[in-house]
């Protein structure tokens, strides 16, 4: 067996693994939208939640939109903090807009976990923002799958005259 067939064998092993795991985490995120129940909620209060990573040379800031919520479930009042989904870098204008967007009083969906009616989850349903760890996952096995079979007709050895 030639390099390139073995080179095709870990590829397309790498592949199956990393497809296995996009299944999986689509499975969960299938899972959540099934049983997480959606309920009205209000906004007490909004904030932004900043990390700094790196060092003196190198740091990169990441920002958050944070909210305070109120929601009744089977009757009871409760609180909870949500925080988006999504991470931005460097320029805080974006949160400051989801900020401005949803200020404190104004309504909208979330979704509680059930069988822990704190946990929240601002943007849970058939959209992007679900699935796109899944869906990036996938795509980056099925690349995989396909370098490997690409190897593999590569290692084929030739026929010559």
């Amino acid at each position: 067996m030639n390099a390139a067939r073995i080179a095709s064998i870990i590829v397309a092993a790498t592949g199956m693994v990393t497809l296995a795991i996009g299944f999986f985490l689509l499975q969960k995120r299938l899972e959540l939208i099934r049983t997480w129940k959606p309920v009205h909620a209000q906004v007490i209060k909004g904030s932004i939640e900043q990390r700094t990573d790196g060092d003196a040379t190198n740091q990169s800031t990441s920002y958050w939109a944070c909210y305070e919520l109120t929601y009744t479930v089977d009757g009871k009042i409760m609180h909870a903090t949500a925080r988006s989904d999504d991470e931005l870098f460097g320029d805080n204008v974006m949160v400051q807009a989801k900020l401005v967007r949803h200020a404190a009083g104004t309504r909208g969906t979330v979704y509680i976990n059930p069988d822990n009616p704190t946990q929240v989850r601002l943007n849970l349903g058939r959209n992007v923002v679900t699935f796109a760890p899944a869906l990036w996952v996938l795509l980056a096995a099925v690349l995989l799958l396909l370098i490997g079979t690409s190897l593999w007709f590569i290692g084929t050895p030739a026929i010559f005259w």
